[in-house]
């Protein structure tokens, strides 16, 4: 909203000058299409210094650059961090399965372990059952039953089932180490995927704690992305409304301009100025022509007048006879001009309200009050004096060498 103010006081000056242009005719005489041409000019002018000097147009323009400059940044960070979480995913992915297959084997070698335990379990009954057996019957029990047979042929049979007895307890206890030594093996390779999938879960573990915090990141940036193009569209609206603006108090100032032309034109009598001015109004000079800081938005502009400070109501006097021109509400608030004749005109801006608003006024006639309506930061005069259109300094008028206004 300060920035919309802005654009606008900066036509406060242009608005001014438009008001005496009409006053810095040499002479009601003057060709009306000279005066014409020098009226285009001055639009012309008014055209390239809003092009040119419209801080509002320009600050919005440089706030679009300036956010349209981060937004490749941002975008490359957005493009980086959706990079680093891709990684991420597939180094947990990776981990993952590679602690499925881990899965897998402990699934393989532990069906391994449980037969072969359960072998053992078997072969150590099969070993315990024989030597059960042996102890009963003991080496003499065998070497009776051997010597008890009828027959040779029985002879060998009953030597044979002895000898096979032997051989089963000891093919038993040659297993059963076997299957011991196989199941300790079985139960080291358990361990050993064991420690794999502790690994594996600790990469995977790391790659899941790696992809929140590229998962936050990316959100993060995409956040920061999508800020700067909401920036950059406020932005985009933001110059477009200003520019808008801007032309719309250019409209404004042709049409004043073209109002002042028209009461000029009819002015029958343009009058002699005595050359003498009376002070407008009672109170302290608070602020003198020239550069100065705007009190009110803050930018450096050029004061075209005295402000005489005075407490509201204080009233307002003509400071020399002359018609007004124009008595009207602007940016100026209250505001007249009056014609004196001779090219000069004088403004009084500010006014709570008006004593006469139109025709021939007296020197030293009331016309107004001192108020602070427009854009001011406190009850007081804005007075001005133009000739041939161009702001002077008033105090030229009141003792002072007279020279124009320069910022």
């Amino acid at each position: 909203m300060n920035r919309f103010w802005l654009t606008r006081s900066i036509c406060l000056t242009l608005v001014a000058s438009l008001f005496f242009t009409g006053f810095a005719l040499p002479s009601f005489g003057k060709d009306l299409d000279d005066r014409l041409e020098d009226i285009k000019g001055q639009v012309k002018e008014l055209e390239d210094e809003l092009l040119a000097a419209s801080k509002v147009v320009q600050r919005a323009t440089a706030e679009l650059r300036r956010i349209e400059g981060l937004i490749p940044a941002a975008q490359r960070r957005l493009q980086t961090a959706q990079g680093n979480l891709r990684v991420a995913f597939r180094r947990e992915s990776a981990a993952e399965a590679e602690i499925r297959q881990i899965n897998r084997a402990q699934v393989v070698v532990r069906v391994r372990i449980a037969k072969a335990e359960a072998r053992v379990r078997e072969l150590q009954l099969q070993v315990g059952q024989i030597a059960r057996r042996l102890y009963q019957e003991g080496p003499l029990a065998i070497i009776g039953i051997l010597f008890q047979a009828d027959s040779l042929g029985e002879f060998t049979g009953r030597l044979g089932a002895a000898q096979a007895l032997a051989r089963a307890r000891g093919a038993s206890v040659d297993e059963l180490e076997i299957v011991r030594a196989g199941l300790l093996e079985d139960k080291k390779e358990l361990e050993r995927l064991f420690e794999l999938a502790r690994i594996q879960e600790e990469k995977a573990a790391a790659a899941r704690r790696e992809a929140q915090a590229a998962r936050a990141e990316a959100k993060a940036a995409r956040d920061a992305l999508a800020k700067l193009q909401a920036q950059r569209k406020a932005a985009v609206l933001k110059a477009q409304k200003q520019r808008a603006a801007v032309k719309r108090e250019y409209d404004k100032i042709l049409a004043e301009q073209r109002r002042i032309q028209a009461l000029i034109r009819g002015e029958s009598n343009p009058g002699v100025f005595a050359g003498t001015l009376v002070w407008p109004t009672t109170g302290r000079i608070s602020a003198y022509p020239g550069p100065r800081r705007h009190p009110v938005f803050g930018y450096r502009s050029c004061h075209t007048g005295l402000d005489i400070a005075a407490p509201t109501g204080t009233p307002i006097k003509a400071s020399a006879a002359g018609r007004i021109v124009t008595a009207r509400s602007t940016v100026y608030g209250l505001y007249a001009v009056v014609y004196h004749g001779s090219d000069v005109a004088t403004m009084y801006a500010h006014m709570t309200r008006f004593a006469v608003t139109s025709g021939q006024v007296r020197q030293g006639q009331i016309i107004g009050y001192v108020g602070s309506t427009g854009y001011s930061t406190g009850p007081h005069l804005h007075f001005e004096v133009r000739l041939k259109g161009r702001p002077y300094h008033p105090m030229g008028w009141f003792g002072w060498s007279k020279k124009p206004i320069t910022c």
